[in-house]
């Protein structure tokens, strides 16, 4: 006669190692979809229109702002709807306001990574947050603390690497 033997429970020595979440760095994220005034705009009205025409627009909108000499040029889509057009207005006032907004880390990770100096993904040579710190000092003035940078890029999805 054999004894069943029972099943032990895992321990923590015993689980395997927990993989970190990989954001794909997409350009949802470098338009700023995930910051917290298009994240506003976005709650009101993806219920309206859907979350994939929210998603649509955005990177049209963020030109126009982000680079002013393009001018505003919303096309395609629905934009003919009455709810489409004024999400697009809705969502090019906050875009404005976190573009405008020189006192917070977000408007300048953005910045460099549209211009493609901050490089913040897992590549070969990204730059590190004292890098960036510097640069952004550089062009603003305001010397942002690495920790603040870093969890700022986490928030917006530009990286997912670990804060200093």
């Amino acid at each position: 006669m054999t004894r069943k033997t029972r099943k032990q429970k895992p321990t923590a020595k015993s689980l395997p190692p927990v993989k970190r979440r990989r954001f794909a760095r997409s350009e949802l994220a470098v338009w700023g979809y995930w910051s917290t005034p298009v994240q506003k705009v976005v709650r009101r009205w993806q219920h309206k229109i859907g979350e994939h025409w929210c998603q649509y627009y955005l990177p049209q909108c963020a030109r126009s702002i982000f680079y002013p000499s393009t001018g505003i040029s919303v096309t395609g889509g629905l934009i003919g709807l009455p709810a489409h057009s004024a999400y697009v207005l809705d969502l090019l006032l906050a875009l404005n306001v976190l573009w405008n907004d020189k006192q917070k880390p977000a408007r300048w990770l953005l910045e460099l990574g549209n211009n493609g100096e901050g490089d913040l993904s897992d590549g070969p040579k990204p730059h590190s947050y004292a890098r960036l710190r510097l640069l952004i000092g550089q062009r603003s003035g305001v010397y942002f603390d690495e920790r603040a940078l870093a969890q700022c890029a986490k928030r917006l999805h530009l990286s997912d690497r670990p804060t200093p």
